[in-house]
């Protein structure tokens, strides 16, 4: 059996597709907060399609643009980036997050950081909401 990759060996070895595709799942975001119309009616055709029960309509969809806006899930990071990692808030997490996990038995690693578990080496930083 294989053993299971780091983050680390995991981003070396994909490192040339990163740096091409982060940046285009970054303007993607933008280009779709700003006009949001034909992926909407994808998504609607394809609730459509797959009939597995999902309700999901025109005006729901058009909500839930305005309401990600709305509420900051769709924002530019402090730094003025859209998608990049506010590291420090990682860390806050880590803090809350690891003695949490211990108490139910899970083996974390000693000195976590947000460094081991995210990255803005493939960020654009010139890419952002308006």
């Amino acid at each position: 059996m294989d053993r299971l990759r780091t983050v680390a060996e995991t981003i070396e070895q994909y490192k040339d597709c990163l740096k091409l595709l982060v940046p285009i799942i970054q303007q993607a975001q933008v280009d779709y907060v700003a006009d949001p119309a034909e992926t909407n009616a994808l998504i609607l055709d394809l609730v459509k399609q797959y009939n597995n029960g999902w309700l999901y309509d025109e005006g729901q969809a058009a909500a839930a643009v305005e309401l990600a806006i709305q509420n900051k899930l769709i924002a530019n990071s402090p730094d003025g980036t859209l998608g990049s990692f506010d590291l420090q808030r990682v860390e806050d997490f880590i803090k809350i997050a690891v003695p949490t996990y211990e108490k139910i038995g899970a083996k974390m690693k000693e000195g976590i950081t947000a460094a081991d578990i995210v990255t803005n080496e493939f960020i654009d930083p010139s890419i952002k909401l308006p």
